[in-house]
Formats: C-alpha cells, structure tokens, sequence
C-alpha cells in the first residue's frame, strides 16, 4: 500500500510562501515603499481581465531551483492555487523538473496534474469563450521563447494568456519577438528580486494576444551565452554540450561553466586584448594578490533572469588571471552571495571577506609588487572608499573597472552641492532678522531668533538634502583619481561582435591630493543587500 502524502507539512510550506507573499508583494501602481498588495487584488483584477470567459486550462511552470523551501517557489505555487480555487478550470497543471514524489502526491491530492516541462505540442482548439492561463513567474527566458514558438499561430494564442514577471519589454524578452508584436496588457502585482546589486521590482502582468490573422517572424534567438535549463540541455547533441552553458544546480555545473568562458578568454580577440592591456599597465611589477569586489552572483540557482552570466564571466577572467601571473592570494567581498555560492569559493581557494566598507588600507606589499583590485559594474561610493583608504599608495593598486570619468554626465550625483543647500536657511534668517528689525525687538531676542531660525532651517534642510550633500562628498576622491588616472579601455566580454567595455587602470603618483585623513562620511547604500535564493533578508 503506497504511503499517504504527507499534506500537513506540504500545506506548513505553502504557509510559509503565502507569508513570503505579504513580505514582498507590491500593488503594481504603487513604489515599493507603499501599500502592499493583496492575494484578492490580485484575484479581482485577473477577473476583470478574464471576462465571463471559462478557464479551459491552468497551467504554471517552474524551471529552476531544486530548493524546496525556495520562498519564491512556494509563493507562486501559493498565488497559482488561489487562481485554480477562484477559477475552477477544467484542467490543471503543474510543470516541474525538479519535483520531488512527495509534492508530485500532495498536488496530485488537489486535482493537479504534473508533468516535466510546459508541452504545448497537443494544443487543442478552444471552444468560443474559454481560455487557457499560463502562470510563468520566474519562468526561464529560453523556455518562455520555446513556449511561445510552439503557440505561434493566431489560433492557438489567441484567448491564451501569459502571466509572467516582466523586467523590459514583452517583445526583448519575453518572446524574443519583433518589435511589431503588441499584446494586450492587465497589471497584477509587483515583487523584488536580487539583481546587479540592487532589488529590482518585477512586475507581474497579463499578456494575450489580441491581433487579427497576421504574426510577425519570430527573431532569432542566439543561445550561446544563454544558461540553458536540462529540458533543452539534455537534448543537444554531445559536441554541443561541451561548449553550452548550462543553468547551476550543482558545483560541477559551475566548473562545467567557467571552463567554457575561460577557453573563450584564452581564444577570442576581446580575451587576448584584455589580457594584453592587463599587462601593459603591470610593466615589470607582479601582482601579490587579486581582490574580486561586487561581482554579484555566478550560482544562483533559482536565477531567472541572467544574474549569473556577468559573474561567471568575471570569475573566468580571475581565474585566468591568477594562473596567468601565479597570484597565490585572491579574494572576494560580495554581500549578495548565497552559501552555495561561497562554498563555491572556497573550493576553488578564493576566499572570502567580511563585507565591510572597503576602507582599509592594502599592507604588506614589497617593492614591485601591486594589487589588482577587479571592480566591474560596482557603486562609485564603494570605489571611493578604495581609493580613500589606499590614497598614500595609489602606486600599488591596479583597478579593473568602470572608467567614471565617461560616467559623470550620467550620474546623479552632483546636482546639489553645500551652498545649495544652506541658500533656504541664510534666506530664513535674513527674513526673520527683518521682521524683528520691524517689529522692534530687544537687540538679544533679534539675535536669539536668527539663531535658532538658522540651526533649525539648516538641520531640516541639511536632512532633507542629507544624500545629495554626502554624495557630493564621495565625488572629491573619485574626481581626483579620474582626472590623472592612466586609463586603458577594453572588452572584457564578447557576444556577437559586442561586450561590456571596462578600464584597466593606474594613478601615476603615490598620493592622491586633497584627501585628508579624516575619513568621509558615506551614505548608506540601501539597494545593496538581496534575498538568498530561500527568500531570507541577507545583512
């Protein structure tokens, strides 16, 4: 007799999406700092979107990430629930690769069924006034384009509706399609996952098609750079699969990964440049250790929407590197990196950092002997504090990063300086010195009110402007390094012909000027901490 699935621990995980939901889950016309959202919100705006249509079939699918406790896993399974409970469709489906027996049972328990991957290959005509719901939060790029592909004709899209968390365009990303194709839209909710050093807002819509009988081509789609999930990986031919990247589940992919991208770097013209530029600027000084700082993540195994490509690559080019110049010391400070990823680390010999403020000062250096500081794609403030605590020593630093000096006309970081902000509290305490003048008050009071006028407009002005004054502040070094810097620009990544181009750079005297050694007051990089992949708050 099989055993019974075990529904009370199945029904305690999905309480803890559900509360995972109430965390995260943002009204869609809302910023994320105001009014959540609710799971009857939701449910009311997909009722108007649907109509009086009938739900012929419901179907969600998840592509990545094995953890069953996963917090955004559950809470979509939870939101799908509560579409199947409100709906009542004729048929539904899970689909999941990663399923374990247990919960294959416990959804069965539920009038679900499950499979392996979406197959929308047995499509069936829908009858006049039925729909079919696809749920694809965090559903995998390449996989949305398969789907899509397969339903690529007007009957079989239309009164189909995708829902899905949508960073850029339907036509970029979604579907990989020609710009030419408009779907009709209806907003769900909005929710934050961790991305390029920073929570980003994906926002959950509906999608349905609701053209006439023509379809655009659909675009190409290049897959060589793509992590590839095992429904499509698995099926490449065994040459293929030797030089695919493949979607990390285990530290062998990882390894599988980075050996690809580094016979890149060894081979292509962007890798040979780069490292030739790397040299040019290092001269007949050696490299005693390689700090790797904000690479973000290389192993994020419920990763949805490339987080990992850019850190792999970064990682590949460390690699190369310490073999290169037989560097015995590499570390790494990444406050985004799950547990998984730094056992990574450790098992590869690059140890990690307390992610503290970067403010200590590099020691321990002989003559000839330099750090290679790797910095892509990191805040200015954090390269700041860098060049701040090591402003006696530039000579024994050696930057890989992005060259500010092309930045500044897009940043936003010097439209208020100190005058600005102290120009309203000098204009209040001019105005209040005139009135006391008019209404004759005792030389003291006058004096007294000015005052206090003046210490108060200034600490609420000062407050209200605290993060335009203080970025001003973390400006000075950076200025002053970019102004003198020795910059050599390359690609340090290829695709088709194109790559994020970065700069290997060198201070050609050992103190930056106009530092003193009081140290700067920064402020606190709020969008710099994420969810690991269970959904926890990391410090």
């Amino acid at each position: 007799m099989a055993a019974r699935p075990n529904l009370e621990s199945f029904a305690g995980r999905l309480k803890k999406g559900e509360e995972f939901f109430g965390l995260v889950a943002k009204d869609l016309s809302t910023s994320p700092d105001e009014k959540p959202t609710f799971m009857a919100d939701i449910l009311s705006k997909l009722e108007s979107f649907i109509g009086n249509r009938r739900v012929r079939k419901l179907q969600m699918a998840w592509s990545l990430g094995s953890e069953r406790e996963c917090l955004y896993r559950l809470m979509n399974l939870v939101i799908f629930l509560s579409i199947k409970h409100r709906f009542s469709p004729i048929e539904t489906i899970f689909s999941d690769f990663c399923l374990s027996e247990d919960e294959k049972e416990c959804l069965g328990s539920l009038g679900i069924a499950t499979t392996d991957s979406v197959d929308p290959s047995k499509w069936e005509k829908k009858e006049p006034g039925e729909v079919d719901i696809f749920f694809l939060p965090q559903y995998h790029l390449t996989l949305q384009n398969s789907l899509l592909s397969s339903l690529w004709t007007p009957e079989s899209l239309r009164n189909s509706i995708f829902i899905a968390d949508f960073r850029w365009d339907i036509t970029s990303d979604f579907c990989r399609l020609q710009p030419s194709l408009v779907l009709q839209e209806g907003g769900l909710f909005k929710y934050h996952i961790e991305g390029d050093y920073r929570l980003v807002d994906n926002d959950v819509i509906c999608r349905e098609y609701n053209h006439g009988e023509a379809l655009p081509e659909l675009a190409a789609v290049d897959l060589h750079h793509s992590l590839l999930p095992p429904v499509i990986y698995e099926n490449l031919s065994e040459g293929e699969k030797k030089i695919r990247l493949r979607t990390v589940s285990t530290h062998r992919d990882i390894d599988h990964n980075l050996k690809i991208l580094r016979k890149e770097i060894s081979r292509e013209d962007y890798g040979i440049a780069g490292l030739s530029k790397i040299a040019e600027q290092l001269g007949t000084r050696k490299i005693a250790r390689i700090k790797l700082i904000g690479n973000g993540h290389f192993g994020f195994r419920s990763d949805t929407r490339g987080l990992n490509e850019r850190g792999l690559q970064e990682l590949a080019w460390i690699l190369t590197l310490r073999e290169r110049y037989d560097v015995k010391r590499v570390t790494c400070q990444e406050p985004v990196l799950t547990t998984f990823e730094l056992d990574y680390l450790a098992s590869i010999g690059i140890g990690t950092l307390p992610n503290g403020d970067l403010a200590d000062e590099e020691e321990g250096l002989n003559d000839g002997e330099v750090v290679l500081v790797w910095m892509v794609h990191v805040w200015p403030d954090s390269l700041n504090n860098v060049l701040w605590a090591n402003r006696h020593r530039l000579d024994k630093i050696v930057f890989v990063g992005n060259n500010w000096s092309r930045r500044f006309p897009r940043l936003n970081l010097i439209a208020m300086n100190k005058m600005k902000a102290i120009l309203p509290s000098a204009l209040m305490a001019t105005v209040t010195a005139g009135l006391a003048t008019v209404f004759k008050m005792p030389a003291s009071l006058r004096i007294g009110a000015t005052l206090a006028i003046v210490a108060a407009t200034v600490y609420v002005t000062e407050n209200h402007l605290y993060e335009e004054v203080i970025k001003q502040k973390e400006l000075q070094a950076l200025k002053a390094f970019v102004r003198k810097a020795k910059m050599i620009p390359f690609r340090y990544f290829g695709r088709d012909g194109w790559g994020t181009v970065i700069d290997v750079m060198t201070y050609p005297e050992k103190c930056l000027p106009g530092q003193s050694d009081t140290k700067p007051i920064y402020v606190l990089n709020k969008t710099y901490y994420a969810y690991d992949e269970n959904g926890t708050l990391k410090d």
